[in-house]
């Protein structure tokens, strides 16, 4: 293959004019002067959006600012000064973001590890590189004595600190060391990759000659920030332009889809299994519904009509997704024909891009505007590429890093004549889009000579709707390279692997077909956090199979690897010692676990595994083997709340309001209603929790006719979920057509949503926790049924957990009377006098005692 590179000068001439001008390099080529330039121009607009357990918290760019400068004076207090390095250990949160942006403008050196890696990689990294601290999280265990800080604790920390005046800042230029990036998942020798302020400036200016975005946009962030992609992509590119991030502690598929649909997500960053994933999920759905043949054939027709009636024909498609979403900025691996053409078919833009670590990290990109399907876009400005005579991509500017961390060896071996060496195999249209053909070192090359991409073939496989996903390797066999391809099928393949390969080669050219194939045994093949597989590791297990095979001994099932055993978890969880659980340990029984506790743990485990079931799953003698189980099999929870938006729509808010003035006036004729304390709903901060106690079906009325009517208006009720939803009601338990009628009924009349008594408390606290973010007040009844006789009942200590994490103001609410005009157990009504007095609004944000809280409400709402 012939050279062909374009130099900086092809950006400045002819059709393509990005308006670059090269200028002498100076302190606007520090993170720190972008940083600093941030907080000015956008101050107290939102930048990130934070999903943390249960409500959504923003953090203006002046937030986000005003603490980075707090954690550089925290690192004065520990010594830590310019050219210091520190680690960074943790899941995507606003006190990661602070952290990088206080070492930044401060000249500390940031290294960041993959939050999946393991203790050891961990403890080697930071012994590597001697880092003065770690941020990690409470629920990631070190045993280097380096200091620790903790995300979950830092932003509290923080409030301890002024920030440091501007002019106590050191002043950074571009030569200034920014990070040190190890690579720690597609080879097993990680090499630290040292990337300067003007490698990373450079390439955000080149995004944004190349690609101005629109500053209402929201970011959805779910690739981690210790990889650069998401950094410059997901980070720095779009908070240049005003845009906001979206970031949330999950990663399971279902909350993210919840996620789209309800935050008004427009970007997604992510790599190709993302966009696989969300198709595959489409087309099963569509399979089991019978509607597969109909959106084949619908995506083929709207891949022929212009853009904007795509949108049109595919929008019930494009709903179950979020119609806000504009475009997915995909890379990190190559993409699937198919899958880029399914979307761009849907009426969402898909801009792919080629990069890596070393060009800190975008080379190439598409952009809207200058798209060409099935490549990765031409070169940004301000840097040059080129493909060697055997097809390797070459490239150099000032985004490439000048080296490896204390490795001069590979520092030397990654160059040629001034050209970084990439690795990647790839070519250069007549249009200077670039192809991308496989890795070098992942390149089979045949017993004929002739080389063959992985990625093809892998491509060809996944097309095959019995297969989920496919790993594709050369194999050595005595003399030999054989093309082996590992499948992952469908949990419904119905065929067997010789039919399923059979298929597959029928499609490809005679040096690609499949010699050898086997099905995989675990659910995934091992992978990085960018969901690149590990081929490395695939040929180390298929090949330790194969020895074990000759030995006619039975296969070895590869556990999942998690850096830590359940059991070393559960005692860091419960600050204990390990050797006092053991397998047969039942989490409530012997270790002590409440239900409250349970829930935290189950939060804890899901962040750990990525995993999606509810504490329904535990009962009070589920034991750790049993827990394990349920992590293994990623259990669902048995209990299906209902979706209840409709009756928050415009509509069914008008309805309500006059079906409640019905209500109202009929009620008037009951019962004399007397209101105190509402004054003191006057200026609080909405929306607010009201915790009543609960004496009478007519409770909720008295309650909504009290209320201010903005405030009525926008108030929503926890009902039983039993009693109004039907929900895990008992077989034998008859039900007559007025509660049969109740799910459509109490939404309507009252707004009601459904909330457990007995189990799911996590559920209720995420069902709340998204009415209180769309600005809904809550009524509860923390008693969890009516009194029996007009007295009062102590508090659940579940309404303390919700006082605490919810973030919003409780309202202690009173009522008196209702139980002699309507007791439990009767129907109708009596007249009578009845009373409703607000208390003052209280707070207990950050406190862990929920038990505390609960008592805290309810005595005072018995002084009312």
């Amino acid at each position: 293959m012939g050279k062909r590179s374009y130099p900086l000068s092809h950006y400045r001439s002819g059709q393509i004019d990005y308006g670059v001008s090269m200028y002498e390099l100076k302190e606007e080529d520090s993170i720190q002067y972008y940083v600093n330039a941030l907080s000015k121009m956008y101050g107290n607009r939102t930048a990130i959006y934070w999903k943390d357990s249960y409500r959504t918290v923003p953090f203006s760019y002046l937030d986000l600012y005003n603490n980075a400068r707090c954690l550089v004076s925290l690192f004065h207090s520990m010594g830590i000064e310019r050219g210091d390095r520190v680690c960074i250990w943790a899941c995507n949160s606003p006190g990661w973001v602070i952290f990088l942006f206080g070492c930044l403008i401060s000249g500390v050196v940031v290294v960041p590890i993959d939050f999946t890696s393991t203790a050891d990689f961990a403890s080697l990294i930071v012994r590597k590189v001697k880092a003065k601290v770690i941020l990690s999280s409470k629920y990631k265990e070190l045993a280097d004595p380096v200091p620790k800080l903790y995300t979950e604790d830092l932003l509290e920390q923080l409030k301890d600190f002024q920030p440091i005046p501007m002019s106590g800042l050191p002043q950074i230029m571009g030569d200034d060391l920014a990070e040190i990036v190890f690579t720690s998942g597609t080879t097993s020798d990680p090499k630290g990759i040292l990337i300067t302020n003007r490698n990373l400036v450079y390439n955000i200016r080149s995004l944004r000659y190349l690609m101005p975005l629109n500053s209402n946009y929201t970011f959805l962030s779910i690739l981690p920030l210790s990889h650069l992609f998401e950094q410059v992509l997901g980070l720095f590119y779009p908070l240049r332009f005003g845009a906001a991030l979206f970031y949330t502690r999950t990663k399971k598929s279902s909350q993210i889809l919840k996620i789209l649909k309800r935050k008004k997500i427009n970007v997604i960053v992510c790599v190709p299994f993302f966009l696989d994933s969300f198709l595959n999920n489409i087309l099963r759905r569509a399979r089991q519904k019978g509607v597969y043949k109909c959106l084949r054939l619908m995506s083929k027709v709207s891949a022929r009509l212009p853009f904007k009636a795509r949108k049109v024909l595919c929008y019930f498609v494009r709903r179950n997704l979020g119609r806000d979403i504009k475009f997915f900025v995909c890379g990190g691996s190559k993409l699937n024909k198919a899958t880029e053409d399914f979307w761009m078919s849907m009426g969402i833009k898909l801009l792919q891009g080629y990069g890596l670590t070393e060009a800190s990290p975008i080379v190439t990109c598409n952009v809207i505007g200058r798209h060409k399907a099935h490549t990765v876009g031409k070169s940004l400005p301000m840097q040059e590429i080129r493909i060697d005579d055997d097809g390797e991509i070459l490239i150099r500017g000032q985004n490439v890093t000048s080296g490896y961390y204390k490795d001069e060896g590979a520092t030397k071996a990654a160059f040629k004549e001034g050209w970084f060496k990439t690795g990647d195999i790839g070519e250069l249209d007549e249009d200077g889009y670039l192809i991308i053909k496989g890795r070098k070192k992942e390149m089979i090359l045949t017993s004929s000579g002739l080389n063959v991409f992985p990625q093809d073939i892998e491509s060809a496989l996944n097309n095959l709707p019995p297969v989920r996903e496919s790993c594709v390797i050369g194999l050595e066999r005595g003399d030999k390279t054989i093309i082996y391809a590992a499948l992952i099928p469908e949990p419904s393949c119905p065929e067997t692997i010789k039919e399923i390969i059979k298929k597959a080669n029928q499609g490809l050219s005679p040096h690609q077909k499949i010699q050898e194939a086997s099905f995989w045994t675990d659910k995934d093949f091992p992978k990085t956090s960018t969901m690149k597989v590990k081929k490395y590791e695939v040929a180390r297990i298929l090949k330790e199979r194969r020895e074990l095979e000759k030995k006619e001994e039975p296969p070895i099932k590869q556990e999942k690897k998690t850096g830590f055993s359940l059991i070393t978890l559960l005692a860091h969880f419960l600050q204990i010692s390990p050797g006092k659980i053991s397998n047969n340990s039942r989490l409530i029984d012997d270790l002590g676990l409440d239900s409250l506790g349970l829930v935290e743990l189950v939060v804890m485990l899901e962040i750990w595994f990525n995993i999606d079931f509810d504490e329904s799953n535990l009962s009070p003698s589920t034991t750790v083997a049993e827990l394990q189980n349920l992590i293994d099999t990623a259990a669902e929870s048995a209990v299906k709340i209902p979706e209840v938006s409709w009756a928050r729509t415009p509509l069914a808010v008008q309805v309500r309001a006059f079906l409640q003035k019905l209500c109202n006036m009929y009620l008037r004729t009951i019962f004399d209603l007397e209101i105190r304390g509402r004054e003191l709903l006057d200026g609080v901060s909405l929306p607010v929790i009201f915790a009543a106690n609960h004496t009478s079906h007519l409770d909720t009325f008295a309650i909504l006719s009290s209320l201010p009517p903005k405030l009525k208006k926008k108030t929503a009720v926890a009902a039983a979920a039993d009693y109004f939803f039907n929900i895990n009601v008992e077989p034998n338990k008859r039900r007559g057509l007025m509660h049969k009628m109740l799910p459509v009924i109490a939404p309507l009349l009252i707004n009601a949503f459904p909330f457990c008594r007995k189990e799911s408390i996590r559920k209720n606290l995420e069902v709340s926790g998204d009415l209180l973010d769309e600005g809904w007040s809550i009524i509860v009844y923390p008693e969890g049924t009516r009194s029996k006789n007009g007295e009062m009942t102590h508090f659940k200590p579940g309404v303390g957990l919700m006082a605490s994490e919810m973030l919003v103001p409780v309202v202690p609410v009173k009522l008196q009377g209702l139980y002699d005009i309507l007791p439990k157990g009767k129907i109708i009504p009596r007249k009578g006098k009845a009373k409703v007095s607000f208390g003052k609004p209280l707070f207990f944000t950050g406190e862990h005692d929920y038990s505390l809280v609960a008592r805290k409400i309810e005595n005072s709402l018995r002084q009312l």
